[in-house]
């Protein structure tokens, strides 16, 4: 089962993010690098800044294989993020990234914010897994937590993913596609995924 990330564990896990998002078509796009090298000395950079953010005002869940973490989860529990959060992520972009980078994070982020549904919601920011314990079940065991964790509170998960195949995998896990979008510049593709608390939730409510 997923567990809560250890902060001796933090930079192994942002390590893991940077392999899995290097070449990611939302990170090549919002990098502006079609350079593997480059993009991934920039995510190794920004990846701690996500990592240790979320640990302290969010969620950081990792699934192991072996000794060896497999996968990573960032997840906020109720949306729209805390001040705090915000301001942290804010000054790690700020002292840790060029300034035209974190430019583009916050316009992708305001195009993000946009689209979220109004309600509360559980908000999936991130799941990376390793590129080489991809295909073994380590993205379902985390996304199987997140629903059994938004099941208790009876609230909907809401994601955002540039990947056909990611879209996929999230419609076996019980996502819908809402929304879909083509951001400008690189005409990056992106879906809009929401699942619905179980009835199972709704029946201990009462």
């Amino acid at each position: 089962m997923p567990e809560p990330l250890r902060r001796a564990d933090q930079p192994e896990a942002a390590a893991l993010l940077a392999r899995a998002f290097r070449d990611n078509p939302g990170m090549v796009a919002l990098l502006d690098s079609d350079d593997a090298e480059h993009r991934a000395n920039l995510l190794g950079r920004l990846m701690p800044v996500f990592v240790q953010s979320y640990a302290k005002h969010g969620l950081a869940w990792a699934v192991r294989a072996g000794d060896q973490l497999a996968g990573v989860a960032l997840i906020l529990p109720r949306h729209p993020p805390s001040f705090a959060l915000q301001l942290q992520l804010t000054l790690g972009v700020i002292r840790h990234m060029p300034p035209w980078i974190g430019i583009r994070l916050g316009v992708a982020d305001e195009i993000l914010k946009r689209r979220h549904p109004h309600a509360p919601h559980h908000y999936l920011f991130m799941l990376g897994v390793d590129p080489e314990r991809q295909g073994h079940g380590h993205g379902g065991r985390l996304l199987r937590a997140l629903a059994e964790h938004a099941d208790h509170d009876g609230m909907p998960c809401h994601l955002e993913t540039d990947k056909e195949s990611s879209v996929r995998l999230y419609s076996n896990h019980g996502y819908s596609v809402t929304n879909e979008a083509t951001l400008t510049g690189r005409k990056l593709r992106v879906w809009f995924m929401q699942r619905e608390p179980s009835a199972r939730s709704d029946a201990r409510a009462v």
